[in-house]
């Protein structure tokens, strides 16, 4: 950060605390033009006319008609809608003046101090997702749907288990689908039911995309990165796929 580039009228404060708002809404689920809109709109609000721009692993938050510009980590590979709605609420309250200027970082700091969701609902939501999908494919006895249940409700499990340890993020999904295809294999070898295409769908549903990205997103690898690195809402919530680009 070049501190000698900003105006004497703006404070660093404020820099950062649209920063910490776009790093929390980018990191936890946000679409990255959204992102983008509401840090400008917080800035806008606290005095400082800022564009933030999106890369994989950081944001570029920059002064307008400066050479201010300043570097925040955020890689997004979590999604956690309750923390966005919290953001997103914050930014309109200061943008109405229903919260001081002063008040939204300590705001912001709270809102991203947020615990998860209980990990029974992580699991159950899970579970009710994955066997959604079997019904989509054309899965519809008992038998078949409730295979797929406990395959995502343990897969989520380990997922959840997994993102408390950190490390690897391609190590979530690749653990799900290890498991979703041995559950297939075993009920294939045992004939509980058709297990060739249940334990598609049982795959499909542990690998599903973790969050939306803006078909004009700045940075492309996002959504492509994201088609393997599926993950469930930290709140529990189903996210919508991914889509790529048209050719």
């Amino acid at each position: 950060m070049n501190k000698d580039a900003i105006p004497g009228r703006v404070s660093t404060d404020e820099v950062d605390t649209v920063a910490l708002a776009a790093s929390l809404l980018f990191m936890h689920g946000q679409t990255t033009e959204r992102t983008v809109v509401a840090a400008r709109q917080l800035g806008r609000a606290l005095g400082v006319p800022v564009r933030v721009l999106p890369h994989w692993d950081e944001l570029v938050v920059e002064l307008d008609h400066t050479s201010f510009s300043e570097i925040v980590p955020a890689a997004p590979l979590g999604v956690d809608m309750g923390k966005v709605l919290a953001v997103q609420t914050i930014v309109h309250q200061v943008c109405d003046g229903a919260v001081p200027s002063a008040a939204a970082r300590p705001a912001l700091v709270t809102a991203g101090g947020m615990p998860p969701v209980a990990i029974l609902r992580f699991t159950v939501f899970a579970a009710i997702g994955a066997a959604s999908l079997g019904v989509i494919y054309g899965v519809y006895d008992v038998a078949s749907l409730a295979l797929i249940a406990v395959s995502a409700g343990a897969g989520a499990l380990v997922r959840r288990w997994q993102g408390k340890l950190g490390g690897n993020p391609f190590l979530e999904p690749l653990s799900a689908a290890t498991i979703a295809g041995l559950i297939g294999a075993i009920a294939s070898r045992l004939h509980l039911s058709d297990a060739h295409r249940d334990s598609g769908v049982l795959r499909l549903s542990a690998s599903r995309p973790d969050r939306h990205t803006d078909r004009r997103s700045p940075a492309p690898p996002l959504c492509r990165r994201r088609l393997f690195c599926g993950r469930l809402d930290d709140a529990g919530h189903l996210p919508v796929p991914c889509r790529k680009r048209a050719a």
